[in-house]
Formats: C-alpha cells, structure tokens, sequence
C-alpha cells in the first residue's frame, strides 16, 4: 500500500469523524450552508455590544430600504471565540440566525428613522472559573473580529420576544457593578514560530493604562 492510498483512508475516517460530531450538535448535518444562495452582506466587530442597523447603513450596503419589508430581515452568526480544537467538542454545523429587534417593523415599511438591533459577541470570549471564583478570557489568535451575515429576502426572521414589566415591589436597589477586561497585545513572538504572542511591553517594562 502506498503513502497516497493511506493518506486517503486517513481522510475518510476523519471525515466521518467529523460527520458524527457535528451529529451531536444538531439532528443532522446541513445539507448546504444559508449562505449557498441569496444575497448576504458581512459584518465585522471587533468587541461584544449591542449593534446599530440604520437607514443609512442599509443604502451603503446596496439595499433600498423603501422596498424592504422589515419582517424580513435576519441576521446569522455563531459569536466569538475560536473554533474547538479537541475532537468530540460540540460545534455548530452551519450559521444560526439569531433573535433580532426591528424598531419600526410593525407598519410594514422601513422608514428613515427605523433601525436594527442585534447582540453581538467579539472575537475574544470570556468565562466563568467556578474554581478560581474569577472570569478569565481567552484572546482569539487567529482574528481581531467576530463576522455576523444580514439577509433579506422573502423568509420572517426571528425577533426578541417583549417581556412584561414585573408589577412585583422591587427588593434590592444595586448602585455598583463589578466590570472586567484585559489588555493583551500580539505583537512580538521572540521565536519567530508558534503560538505564544507578547506585547511590546515585554521588552521595554511600560505598564499599560485600562480605562472603564
């Protein structure tokens, strides 16, 4: 048996690897990605935060927003953070569209003072330690930003849900909140290989500056 044969059964066995975890995932794997078909403008954020979709923004995108019907409007993405590296890990087979609001939809138009709302979350991701009693981060080094796709075409998209304000006596009143970050630079790798990233800061002793 020769080297290309083996690498072929190689490949086919992780191929069907993969198949079975994205299994795990969803009840089966896609059969074609959304973004197969249909026009999709690609968005990039570099932080997590709420997300502005205005009038002006949608005719810099190509769109005429006088013929869009709000109620069409969707937005996929699956957030943040770096894809898994251990085999098994749970991954999402294809983009998830995600609950959006659209200030103005009700009337059926998008008018010039309507807009879009969305959540998104950064290319850098943070989590809960219950060991350590701390949130650590883990710094994306592949990419600075985190990519969210916008569609319009003729299928409803998900909406975020109105909540009715609770009539229940309020019970704490909180004034304070603790806040979190970091500041992680990937400029200098002393080995020229890898994966291990400094800031600059590491050769000249500077003590950066975080403001909240």
């Amino acid at each position: 048996m020769d080297c290309r044969k083996l690498l072929g059964i190689v490949v086919v066995l992780l191929s069907i690897n993969l198949m079975s975890v994205a299994g795990s995932q969803n009840s089966a794997p896609a059969a074609h990605s959304v973004l197969a078909s249909g026009k999709w403008i690609k968005l990039a954020i570099s932080t997590s935060g709420i997300y502005k979709i205005t009038y002006s923004d949608l005719q810099n995108m190509g769109y005429d927003p006088a013929s869009i019907v709000p109620a069409n409007i969707r937005i996929f993405g699956n957030g943040g953070g770096m894809l898994p590296e251990i085999m098994g890990s749970p991954y999402y087979d294809d983009l998830v569209e995600n609950a959006i609001w659209v200030e103005g939809q009700s009337d059926g138009h998008f008018d010039p003072n309507d807009y879009i709302l969305f959540y998104g979350k950064g290319a850098d991701t943070w989590s809960w330690d219950s060991t350590q009693k701390l949130y650590v981060h883990q710094k994306n080094i592949y990419s600075d930003q985190s990519f969210y796709f916008l569609n319009i075409e003729s299928t409803p998209g998900l909406r975020i849900n109105l909540k009715n304000q609770s009539s229940a006596s309020p019970t704490h009143q909180v004034s304070t909140y603790n806040d979190y970050a970091f500041y992680e630079k990937d400029e200098i790798n002393l080995i020229k290989s890898g994966r291990q990233w400094f800031g600059k800061e590491l050769l000249n002793s500077q003590s950066p500056t975080i403001s909240f």
